[in-house]
Formats: structure tokens, sequence, C-alpha cells
């Protein structure tokens, strides 16, 4: 009985967060990690940023590290997660996929990236946790 209850529970919490807002408005703070084979290992990076009302209704403008040379492609949103690809051109070309999981007031994301250096391909695995602070100042 204690299993269905727990069992039950969790479809209850599931459901709830998949109505749940996927982001809420306000000021973010986002912790950013990369690791990959090869690459020395660097300590994680935040920022914070400003997201606007009219950012979380296209949730394309809230992901992290928009590059001017990158393009986003094959965009899907289920539930309170999105996926996409990207390419990007210029001095460092690369390809890549990525990641993101809304919940209102945090998320958490993974990008994978492939890129040619030196002649080999590397790839990387950049990983981001974010979280509401509060309104935007």
């Amino acid at each position: 009985m204690k299993r269905l209850a727990v069992f039950i529970a969790g479809l209850t919490l599931s459901a709830a967060c998949l109505a749940a807002p996927r982001m809420t408005p306000g000021l973010w703070e986002m912790t950013s990690s990369m690791e990959g084979a090869g690459m020395p290992q660097m300590p994680p990076t935040k920022f914070q940023h400003c997201y606007r009302p009219e950012d979380v209704k296209d949730l394309r403008r809230t992901i992290p590290e928009k590059n001017k040379d990158c393009q986003v492609s094959d965009w899907k949103e289920s539930g309170n997660t999105v996926t996409w690809k990207m390419s990007c051109t210029g001095k460092a070309p690369m390809t890549g996929t990525g990641r993101i999981t809304y919940a209102g007031d945090h998320y958490e994301g993974v990008n994978k990236i492939t890129m040619a250096h030196g002649g080999q391909s590397m790839t990387m695995t950049q990983k981001y946790v974010a979280r509401r602070l509060g309104d935007c100042r």
C-alpha cells in the first residue's frame, strides 16, 4: 500500500511539474561548467541575467551562450524540456546539441559540442544550472 501511495504521489508531482510555468521572469543566476577529454579543468563560471516576460514567452531567448555565428535548428518543446541542434561558423566552427529542463524558478541543461582543434575532433560537454534570485532590478 505504501508503494502505491508513493507511486501516485510521484505521478501527481510529475503532472504538476508539467503544468507549472516553464520559466518565471526575473533575475536569474546561471552556473556553467565545461569538461572534455584533454581539456584543463576549468572552474565553473557564474553570471546573472534579467529575463523579462517577453523573453520567457519564447524559450529560444533563454538559451545560454548565444553567438552571432551560431544557428539553432531542430528546436523541440516537450513538456518542460526543450532540445535543439546548433551549428557555428567563424574562427571556431562547431556543431552540437542542447537540452534544458525548466521548472519555474530553476532549470538545468547541457550542451554537447564537437569542434575541430589542431586537426582533430574534440568533444566538450557544457553543463549549467540556473535559479531565479528575484525580480529584476
